[in-house]
């Protein structure tokens, strides 16, 4: 009992984090601001990219020996063409297992660096994880240090994270429930040193089939839900997210399962802000550029280099 207890209090900060990543976007370009925000790697499920799951090596980046990433912005100019410029790069450091050891991303905008060191446990799951923060800009937000620790069940599946700053205060935790076939039932989240309380439960079909993610807060009630369905038709596949009924994101994939297009949909203004990224793939299979619209106007691309 005394062990859980202290446990608990070392198990916010995810949310605290994040607010401080939204806030430093500020001043950059909206779209920028959505691509960064609601990121998505190919082979990322899809129930990870709707929850903002950011705390382990993506499994794309690690599988595939990513060795450094671009962003670049574009926009019209007043003489009619279209100025480039680099926004964000984003660099890997691995072990000789092939295990990301460091990731840094640089806002090129405004100097502010994002550092994350990973350590792991004896079966190479990420056992921990520690992110350096430097803002190199004028504004109210600090430099901070954060520490993640994780656990896992007896088939490796992410059970348990916890994580406190540097002078061990405790600022987030999350706990996930799976049912027998390894399918996540709950998540239970505590922030802010707030109660315990379940965040999220997901209800699958008769064929084990994600069907629908329940969002609630801490005053137990359904805040809303995400419908996921799909569409399959010659060997493709489009996957599509409704937020109460209305379309939220889709996912559509080749006739190999490749996802090549994602759409998030949105408004500003009162008006469509739907914004679309193409992935284009090399003939190994691993991913080459991601090209961004808003609208269905370009305005950003991503180049991927491999070690």
């Amino acid at each position: 009992m005394r062990k859980f207890l202290l446990l608990l209090i070392l198990l916010n900060s995810f949310n605290n984090l994040w607010a401080q990543y939204r806030s430093d976007l500020q001043g950059t370009p909206q779209f920028v601001r959505n691509l960064l925000q609601d990121d998505f790697e190919p082979k990322q499920t899809i129930v990870e990219t709707l929850l903002h799951e950011s705390f382990s090596p993506d499994k794309f980046i690690q599988v595939n020996n990513i060795k450094h990433k671009e962003i670049w912005q574009y926009e019209e100019n007043k003489a009619g063409g279209t100025d480039s410029t680099l926004f964000e790069t984003i660099d890997y450091q691995y072990n000789s297992a092939g295990q990301i050891l460091q990731e840094e991303k640089c806002n090129k905008l405004n100097s502010s660096t994002y550092k994350y060191l990973y350590t792991y446990n004896g079966l190479g799951l990420v056992e921990k994880r520690t992110d350096y923060v430097k803002f190199d800009h004028k504004g109210p937000l600090k430099n901070y240090v954060s520490i993640t620790e994780f656990a896992y069940n007896g088939s490796g599946q992410l059970t348990l994270n916890i994580t406190y700053d540097a002078d061990s205060v405790f600022h987030y935790s999350q706990k996930r429930e799976f049912d027998s076939k390894g399918n996540v039932l709950k998540i239970a989240r505590n922030s802010e040193n707030k109660y315990l309380y379940i965040s999220n439960v997901f209800h699958y079909n008769a064929n084990n089939i994600l069907e629908k993610i329940d969002f609630m807060g801490p005053e137990k009630r359904i805040n809303y839900s995400y419908t996921l369905k799909t569409d399959t038709a010659a060997d493709k596949k489009i996957i599509t997210v409704l937020r109460e009924g209305a379309p939220f994101r889709s996912y559509k994939y080749n006739n190999v399962q490749q996802c090549v297009q994602k759409v998030r949909y949105d408004y500003k203004d009162n008006e469509p802000y739907d914004v679309i990224t193409k992935i284009i793939y090399n003939p190994n299979g691993t991913v080459n550029t991601r090209l961004f619209y808003v609208n269905n106007e370009f305005k950003a691309s991503q180049k991927i280099f491999y070690k």
